[in-house]
């Protein structure tokens, strides 16, 4: 299931209790992982644009969408406060966040294996023992690769915008 079907779904099902979730900084939190993978991708893309080299985007689009530790040990905590049914609005919140992660971060996962797989093709590139074609060959071979990288970064950024811009409208509607 897309991350924005699961936050949809999420949000339907804590549309009662908004009132008390709104003050609690997990949400925030959430919103502003998701914001900054969204903006690192963009400029990783961006840097592939401007014929950036993939080795050098690998490092910061890696772990995107992953939450920090403090969002981790929240996330621990609630899903033990669910699970022995002592669980307030704010762990069933939070245990359908680190759902909603799950899903972008398993989504990350392939355009993060295509970066991998273009900065393996720049490094043989580089090889000593290839010829003049050789390396055109495989600079090609990379350029395509970096533009079916692009092609399904545009379809994870869409859905982790649709996850922000649910969660943003959702804080900032007015309470009842």
């Amino acid at each position: 299931m897309p991350a924005a079907q699961a936050m949809s779904a999420l949000l339907l099902a804590m549309s009662a209790d908004r009132p008390r979730l709104r003050v609690d900084v997990m949400p925030e939190r959430f919103l502003s992982t998701v914001r900054g993978g969204i903006e690192a991708w963009e400029a990783a893309v961006a840097s592939f644009d401007a014929g950036g080299e993939a080795t050098a985007a690998l490092p910061t689009v890696e772990a995107l969408f992953e939450p920090d530790t403090a969002i981790a040990r929240a996330a621990a905590a609630a899903e033990d406060s669910v699970r022995f049914g002592v669980g307030k609005p704010i762990d069933k919140l939070v245990v359908g966040l680190v759902k909603v992660h799950r899903e972008l971060v398993k989504a990350n996962r392939r355009p993060v294996a295509m970066v991998r797989k273009a900065a393996v093709m720049e490094r043989r590139a580089t090889s000593r023992w290839r010829g003049a074609e050789g390396r055109k060959g495989v600079l090609v071979d990379r350029d395509l690769q970096l533009e079916e990288t692009r092609v399904e970064v545009r379809s994870l950024l869409d859905d982790a915008r649709a996850v922000a811009d649910l969660m943003h409208r959702w804080r900032a509607q007015p309470v009842a």
